[in-house]
Parts: structure tokens; C-alpha cells; sequence
């Protein structure tokens, strides 16, 4: 069989694009595991994982909030900023930064 030239990035065993619906029975197949062994582990869906990787992206490379508009595939920016869930450190972070730039501008230390 000659190489699988699928643009998937997730395979099934067959070799071709793993369906939305098989990742989600797997998930929660292996969080009824859990749940099971006794592990406590908050419910939680496929589409949690997309807006943590949109979330994260976004606090390490705020700038490149365009390019994590084209990655997920979205029209329209605000539908990207729908995704986003930054942590309050990383918005102390810019605040303080932010803070810190207009204080140096007013003492004329640019």
C-alpha cells in the first residue's frame, strides 16, 4: 500500500482521517476509566481541548492572535476570542506590563 496522502492529522487504524465521533467515544471511554480506578477527573470534551490549545497559544505568542485565527480555522477573529480563556496571571502579566510602558513614556525613560 503506497503512503496515505491524507492532510489528517490524526489517523484511524485504517490509515485515513479518524472521525469527530470516534475521538469522542474514546474520551469517554477512557474517562469512565478513570472514573472507575477512582481518579476524580472533571468531565470534559474534545472541543475543551481545542479552546486549551487556542488559550495557550494565545499566552505564549499574544501577537500571533491571527495566525491562531487561521490554524483553527475561523472567518472571523471574534470568533477566536470566543475561544480564549487566558489565566489571570497571564492578564496581571499584561497589565503590569502594560503599566510599565506607560510609566517609563510619562518619566521619558523610552
Amino acid at each position: 500500500m503506497g503512503a496515505d496522502r491524507t492532510k489528517a492529522l490524526f489517523l484511524a487504524e485504517t490509515g485515513g482521517p479518524i472521525t469527530n465521533r470516534t475521538i469522542r467515544a474514546r474520551l469517554r471511554q477512557h474517562l469512565q476509566a478513570a472514573q472507575k480506578a477512582g481518579v476524580e477527573v472533571p468531565m470534559f470534551t474534545c472541543h475543551d481541548f481545542r479552546r486549551a490549545f487556542a488559550t495557550h497559544f494565545y499566552e505564549e505568542y499574544p501577537e500571533k492572535i491571527e495566525v491562531l485565527r487561521l490554524m483553527l480555522g475561523h472567518q472571523f477573529l471574534a470568533t477566536t476570542q470566543r475561544y480564549l480563556r487566558p489565566s489571570r496571571k497571564f492578564i496581571e502579566q499584561q497589565m503590569e506590563d502594560l503599566m510599565g510602558i506607560r510609566l517609563d513614556h510619562l518619566r521619558g525613560d523610552e
